[in-house]
């Protein structure tokens, strides 16, 4: 579905030798033809801190924790047999920036779950194909809660994005699904939103977001929940500094 879905949309001739799809020959990937609840996280951390840009048609997403990176990683190896390149940002400490450059992929992730190309404010949507399945949610929202969220020392969620329209489509449907009340206000400090939910709301569905979670010090922020701290640097990247 995801695959003939791409096909049909995409606005360049890609070519399909076998299983790999290219537009140029050394660059050529798999896709995968059903969303998995890794491929729902990836698409989380692209809406979360993620960017496509405008005019070099290739994914970028920026992050420091290597317990995602190594996920990461993962994720485009398994579903794409691709390798990312990994750049150090040595403007900010700590900071790394994985770029997914593949027009394939690019095309591919755009078209399946509606990413917005350039800035994201006002643009940003959950797919059908993540809000229709809990686990698929739940494995989208811990990437976006991995990027964008923050565990306060009350163990209550802050997730903090410029598109309102995002936000309260989760709400809802949090509220739907989990009956969890929530507080979604516009922050003038970054002309974004803020969507809160306190301990009690947060506790009625943080055990199945825990599950699908990477990034270890939101998770040790948490506490105790039956899950294991992810393993950090379980990949080692060739990387290169920019």
């Amino acid at each position: 579905m995801l695959i003939e879905n791409f096909l049909e949309k995409s606005r360049y001739n890609i070519k399909v030798n076998a299983n790999l799809f290219f537009v140029r020959k050394n660059n050529k990937v798999t896709l995968p033809k059903n969303i998995t609840t890794d491929l729902a996280y990836l698409i989380g951390l692209i809406q979360g801190d993620g960017h496509l840009k405008t005019n070099e048609r290739r994914i970028g997403l920026t992050m420091k924790d290597k317990g995602m990176i190594s996920y990461v990683c993962k994720i485009l190896e398994e579903h794409f047999s691709y390798s990312p390149t990994i750049y150090k940002k040595i403007d900010k400490k700590m900071l790394w920036e994985i770029v997914i450059n593949s027009l394939v992929i690019f095309e591919f992730l755009r078209i399946n779950f509606d990413l917005p190309i350039g800035k994201k404010k006002g643009k940003q949507h959950l797919s059908n194909l993540i809000k229709n399945d809990k686990e698929n949610l739940m494995a989208w929202l811990a990437g976006f809660v991995d990027s964008d969220g923050h565990i306060t020392n009350y163990k209550s969620l802050e997730i903090v994005q410029s598109s309102k329209e995002i936000l309260e489509e989760l709400a809802n449907i949090l509220l739907k699904h989990y009956n969890a009340s929530y507080r979604l206000k516009y922050n003038k400090a970054n002309d974004g939103y803020y969507l809160y939910f306190n301990k009690n709301n947060f506790l009625k569905f943080s055990d199945k977001l825990s599950k699908f979670m990477q990034n270890n010090d939101k998770l040790a922020k948490m506490g105790p929940t039956g899950i294991e701290p992810v393993a950090s640097a379980l990949y080692s990247p060739k990387t290169s500094q920019s």
